[in-house]
């Protein structure tokens, strides 16, 4: 059974880790983070916003698992909101980030 991408963010990249993201049928939870047997994102078809905040929360519990950090959900959450106002309400940040990562 192949699975499915998700298009919009078919991966995220975290230091040499590539998630994949793919899209699942189940709708009872937005998604979750797999370490094995392939380390993954899996999501549930919601909204375009839904969905970027859900590859996000799961990319934090990603971060935490390869750091061996351990975090409740609530902080993977408060993280998630945090993060998320960070890149929304600061654009130049993020730019910056971006061009100076890439000639690093």
């Amino acid at each position: 059974m192949s699975k499915k991408r998700y298009a919009k963010i078919p991966h995220v990249q975290l230091g040499a880790v590539r998630l994949p993201v793919y899209l699942t049928a189940d709708n009872e939870q937005h998604g979750w983070y797999d370490s094995w047997p392939e380390q993954a994102i899996h999501i549930a078809e919601h909204d375009e916003g839904s969905m970027a905040r859900t590859v996000l929360h799961e990319a934090i519990h990603a971060a935490a698992d390869l750091y061996g950090i351990e975090l409740s959900e609530s902080k993977v959450r408060i993280l998630e909101q945090a993060v998320a106002q960070i890149i929304v309400q600061n654009p130049k940040l993020v730019q910056a980030l971006i061009r100076t990562s890439r000639k690093a």
